[in-house]
């Protein structure tokens, strides 16, 4: 079953306004993207996609190393990093999937769980946070079930 939200805990703070008093974001609540979406999530997900079959036609001379079986179990922080590792690795259009994703966001995420995540906001985290929530997005509202 889809999660209806997330929330992505910070591990840089950012500082952000509301009311006139400055205070210091611990999280973001993220909810699932609806129908409205459908188009730019799909748009997302085929970027990564895409990054994915580079990522794996640049590496496909390791084939000795992507036959050996892992026993170990994935964990979810292992499928967020594996995102970012390729992610970082491939030459997917990065511009066009973090332009998706910061709209994605301003529509569907709350600081805190209270105050709208704005642009200025997003332009706040650094990009080892921006990085790992998108590995979280995709983890958590996977396109296909």
């Amino acid at each position: 079953m889809l999660k209806a939200e997330f929330e992505f805990i910070f591990k840089d703070k950012i500082e952000y306004a509301v009311g006139g008093n400055t205070k210091i974001a611990t999280n973001l609540t993220i909810k699932a993207p609806s129908y409205v979406d459908t188009k730019s999530v799909f748009k997302l997900h085929s970027i990564y996609r895409q990054g994915v079959l580079r990522y794996i036609e640049k590496n496909k001379d390791n084939k000795s190393e992507q036959n050996e079986v892992i026993s170990q179990e994935v964990t979810h922080e292992d499928e967020v990093n594996g995102i970012i590792g390729i992610l970082i690795n491939s030459d997917c259009d990065s511009d066009r999937m973090f332009d998706i994703f910061n709209d994605l966001l301003v529509k569907s995420a709350k600081v805190d769980g209270k105050e709208p995540l704005t642009p200025f906001l997003i332009s706040k985290l650094s990009p080892q946070e921006t990085l790992r929530c998108l590995g979280e997005y995709l983890v958590n509202f996977p396109i296909a079930v």
